[in-house]
């Protein structure tokens, strides 16, 4: 790519100048998005494509409404002349007409232009918008400073001149404008260092510096071969870093695997512990199976053997119950026999107490010597005996 750059910032206010030199945020809202009465300047204006954030009169309007809620330094009401928002403009050096559809070298500058305003203005930044139908391609972007704790909304938060303007104590003119114009010059420097250059951008034109065209084309020369080492530099960079992340994710794999391992032998380790207690039971339960079935075969002969002594005892006790009935029908035997003699003494004990009491009686007669009654006596149980 040859040519020099162009990057370009200016601030806005709600109102457009005195002297209507320059525009209200508005009206370049309205010129970005190619509203007819707004951009006459552009012979055939064709729709703007939004390449980040809000559109611009969006972006106006959040300025505008962060406006209305600003104090100044007196804690008044911020004017409506105050400067409320950044505008800019980038410029890629090649004629549309001559630019590819997929050209590698604008989607490179496209890159490096968001990634700069991205790392410059964060999240300040509300709005950038591509423009096609002028003779170069272009981008316009709208930065909104924050309202502060006192609620101000200082311009210098996104505009360095501004800043180091303001930084600049006194009234001194000179200090301020020689500050200013610095931190411009250090604003385009530090785009040349981020876009410009990598792109073989070189940092002013041949016109500027009053150089003379076989010097400006060996400055662009130069500028191209500068870029082209940039770039191949940031090819290497960028495979270094690849290579580094990847030695840092094979690092990484590796650890884990040395990790996983060792997870693996502790695992090992515990399975092997189990598989000797599970072989130790398998062993115990085959001893025990072993034991079970001599158990079982003693238990069965066992069983057997109290089989036939219980055959015995049942025989024995069928044999002892005959027994039992024949001893049985000999007691009742017994038993009549000891009835009848039982009768038969009770009868002669009967009979042997009437003789004592006769001799008693006769004895107690003789004692007394009443024999008439002995003779009576003797008389009747003759008579009685006889009968």
């Amino acid at each position: 790519m040859a040519g020099y750059q162009f990057f370009h910032v200016e601030t806005y206010a709600r109102i457009s100048s005195k002297n209507h030199k320059k525009q209200s945020a508005r009206g370049i809202a309205k010129e970005a998005e190619r509203v007819p009465e707004a951009c006459q300047h552009v012979d055939s204006p064709r729709p703007y494509k939004l390449m980040f954030g809000c559109t611009p009169s969006a972006a106006v309007d959040l300025a505008e409404k962060r406006a209305k809620k600003a104090k100044d330094k007196l804690g008044r009401k911020l004017r409506k002349d105050a400067q409320i928002i950044l505008a800019g403009v980038a410029s890629y050096p090649v004629p549309i007409a001559e630019l590819h559809p997929n050209d590698e070298g604008l989607n490179q500058w496209l890159q490096l232009n968001y990634k700069f305003l991205r790392k410059k203005y964060g999240n300040k930044i509300e709005s950038i918008v591509a423009h096609t139908d002028e003779r170069f391609f272009h981008i316009h972007f709208y930065i909104i400073p924050e309202l502060d704790d006192a609620g101000r909304m200082n311009i210098g938060q996104v505009h360095d001149g501004i800043l180091a303007r303001d930084l600049v104590g006194g009234k001194q003119a000179k200090e301020k404008m020689r500050a200013y114009k610095n931190a411009m010059r250090a604003l385009q420097d530090d785009y040349f260092e981020s876009v410009g250059k990598l792109c073989g951008l070189t940092r002013e034109g041949a016109n500027k510096r009053r150089l003379s065209r076989s010097a400006w084309k060996v400055e662009q020369a130069a500028a191209e071969r500068l870029a082209s080492s940039l770039k191949t530099v940031d090819e290497i960079e960028k495979r270094a870093k690849a290579l580094n992340v990847e030695q840092e994710d094979l690092s990484q794999e590796k650890k884990w695997l040395s990790e996983k391992e060792s997870k693996l032998i502790i695992l090992k380790n515990e399975a092997d512990k189990h598989l000797e207690k599970a072989k130790a039971e398998k062993r115990a339960l085959i001893n025990l199976k072993a034991g079970k079935e001599n158990i079982v075969k003693y238990l069965k002969a066992k069983v057997d053997e109290m089989k036939g002594q219980l055959i015995k005892l049942l025989n024995n006790m069928s044999h002892l119950k005959s027994e039992n009935n024949n001893l049985k029908k000999e007691v009742n035997a017994l038993t009549r026999v000891n009835e009848k003699l039982t009768y038969q003494n009770d009868l002669r004990a009967d009979a042997l107490k009437r003789d004592r009491n006769e001799m008693f009686e006769l004895v107690n007669l003789v004692a007394t010597g009443n024999t008439n009654k002995i003779l009576e006596k003797y008389n009747n149980n003759i008579k009685e005996n006889t009968l």
